[in-house]
């Protein structure tokens, strides 16, 4: 319900009479609006910023009526704020273009309604940019004790510098931390993860999955795919393989694993040269049962 509207007219006397009345005055009998809440950032990119806030209740506005909202912001230099007034009493977002990539802009709001503007709501600063994009990561070594990964951002970095990396590792894919496991510098060429205390649990040679995103002024990027890999050392180095048989045109070898440190068997490589001395050529065995490989002569 809204307040009641007081209507004043004056006029002046003296010893000689009443004056005219002036015209009437009418006000809501309502205090000023309240003073809104920081706006949100809802978008940034290299060329706008978009904002938004919350439409003021009757309550926050003493039950006057709303004639809109007063959006101020600066030069991107904390140079003086510029007004500009939205009498569209449904509107909730603004978007500021015209911004230089990387630059920061502060920006305020008022309530503004018949019987006034409300106190200016508090500084929000955001950054000309959007968030970076997702980065690669690739695992760079692994053992029984620890799992070390890199990152490359392939994409954009959303048109402001990246200031560094968050790191969210998990021990099943399915749930990971809502707080980084770990946090690097943007110069960062390797992440080292002790697989022997994970929330306090030793879980060498376990599988874990890792995922990073970057981070820049304008926030956190969007969030790499999981890398999963096993806590292990590369298998034992294979003793030396035995001649099982030998023709004019064909060598068969017999070999056998030498300890897996508790990750699956994928498969061999088998090196062997010409006869001659000359360049290695490599052959790949996927199958894990088997044990032979036989070589042919060119």
């Amino acid at each position: 319900m809204f307040q009641p509207i007081c209507k004043v007219k004056v006029a002046g006397y003296s010893l000689a009479g009443i004056g005219t009345l002036s015209g009437t005055l009418a006000s809501r009998c309502s205090a000023v609006p309240d003073t809104p809440a920081q706006p949100s950032i809802v978008s940034s990119s290299s060329t706008h910023i978009t904002i938004g806030w919350t439409a003021p209740t009757a309550t926050e506005l003493h039950n006057a009526l709303h004639q809109g909202t007063k959006v101020q912001f600066d030069d991107g230099a904390s140079g003086p704020f510029t007004s500009v007034m939205l009498t569209d009493t449904l509107q909730v977002e603004y978007t500021k273009t015209g911004v230089s990539a990387g630059q920061t802009y502060r920006f305020r709001i008022q309530t503004v309604s018949e019987t006034g503007e409300s106190g200016t709501s508090t500084v929000l600063s955001a950054v000309a940019a959007s968030v970076p994009d997702a980065p690669v990561v690739s695992i760079v070594s692994t053992s029984d004790t620890a799992l070390v990964y890199s990152a490359q951002l392939l994409g954009s970095t959303g048109g402001t510098p990246i200031t560094g990396w968050n790191i969210y590792a998990s021990d099943d894919g399915i749930t990971y931390p809502t707080t980084p496991t770990a946090t690097e510098a943007a110069a960062f060429t390797s992440y080292s993860l002790d697989c022997t205390n994970f929330g306090g649990v030793n879980r060498g040679q376990q599988y874990f999955w890792v995922k990073m995103t970057a981070v820049s002024s304008a926030g956190e990027g969007a969030t790499s795919s999981a890398v999963k890999s096993r806590c292990s050392a590369a298998p034992g180095t294979p003793a030396i393989p035995s001649l099982t048989a030998s023709t004019a045109t064909s060598i068969t070898i017999s070999f056998d694993t030498n300890g897996l440190s508790g990750a699956y068997l994928t498969g061999f490589k088998v090196y062997t040269d010409d006869g001659n001395n000359g360049p290695w050529s490599i052959d790949t065995i996927t199958d894990t049962t088997q044990r032979t490989f036989t070589k042919c002569a060119p």
